[in-house]
């Protein structure tokens, strides 16, 4: 059964809820960019009364996004938005285009590390971390059959993020990190009176810039 869409920004709440109080609260925006790789594995397709899998590649995409939230010292919460490309080679189907666009909307909780303190960077200018939280994914699928039209669908679930990184902090305000995350979506879309299920379990290596507030 399909999550409802208000989980996430539900879950977010409560995360705020239950942040200590007493904490001074960091505020942080990061931008980044880079690339995602997708595993290949097999993608069901189906019509009414036949179901089949065939061997799919997907295409190794640009991956781009940001987030906002708050550290509480070493705890952190975030709202996550991204978006790739992992367009799919569907094997045995030649003369047809697929084109997939996902944009994931995540809720996260992290954990970091705070070392080389200094008195210009109090929280420490080398912040390991780790994160992990639901991601509702919205994906849109495009089939277009040479000389027989195209068709789109768009599917929304709910599937999760998690990854690590490390952030340099140049000075309390600014800095920079390297990060690793996976994605686990499973769309559903219909296309043309065919059920296509991909499994889109996805690398994405990442760069980017974090401003503390």
């Amino acid at each position: 059964m399909r999550k409802p869409l208000w989980v996430a920004p539900l879950l977010l709440l409560v995360i705020l809820a239950v942040a200590p109080s007493d904490a001074a609260a960091e505020p942080f925006f990061d931008l980044f960019a880079g690339a995602a790789f997708t595993d290949s594995n097999d993608v069901k397709l189906s019509v009414p009364g036949l179901s089949a899998t065939f061997d799919s590649d997907f295409k190794t995409s640009l991956s781009v996004g940001g987030r906002a939230g708050y550290w509480f010292g070493f705890f952190g919460v975030n709202l996550d938005v991204d978006y790739f490309r992992p367009n799919p080679d569907i094997k045995g189907f030649s003369g047809i285009d697929f084109d997939l666009d996902v944009v994931g909307i995540g809720v996260n909780g992290m954990l970091r590390g705070q070392f080389m303190k200094t008195t210009t960077v109090p929280d420490g200018a080398l912040q390991p971390y780790i994160f992990a939280g639901p991601t509702l994914f919205i994906s849109r699928f495009n089939v277009d059959v040479s000389g027989g039209g195209s068709d789109d669908d768009t599917d929304a679930n709910v599937g999760f993020t998690a990854g690590t990184g490390v952030t340099f902090m140049f000075t309390k305000n600014i800095g920079a990190f390297a990060e690793y995350r996976f994605t686990y979506n499973r769309p559903k879309f219909h296309n043309l009176g065919t059920d296509t299920e991909p499994k889109l379990n996805s690398h994405h290596l990442l760069a980017g810039v974090t401003f503390r507030f």
